[in-house]
């Protein structure tokens, strides 16, 4: 199976089909859903190759090339709130 992204070029109607993507693609499936969030697309759940349903959140940063699974996002996003909180604690009791 072919397992390439692409991109539809507005101004020139005309498909990218050689973008270098940075970071790791979702698993090719099928039935998902796919969402523009400004310069981002994300893409949510779906059926693998297998058949197996899947249920993972990925985002695609159109303007930077870059494909990251949003639990790791999100953990990173924690850790920084978590390391932000122990500084305003740190900075109170000072």
């Amino acid at each position: 199976m072919l397992y390439k992204m692409f991109s539809l070029l507005l101004d020139t109607r005309k498909w990218n089909t050689d973008m270098q993507i940075k970071g790791e693609l979702p698993a090719p499936r099928s039935f998902h859903s796919t969402t523009a969030v400004g310069n981002r697309v994300v893409i949510t759940g779906g059926r693998a190759q297998d058949n197996t349903h899947l249920a993972d959140i990925h985002v695609f940063d159109a303007g930077h090339h870059c494909a990251v699974c949003l639990i790791f996002v999100l953990k990173c996003l924690v850790d920084e709130y978590l390391l932000s909180l122990e500084h305003l604690f740190a900075t109170l009791s000072v």
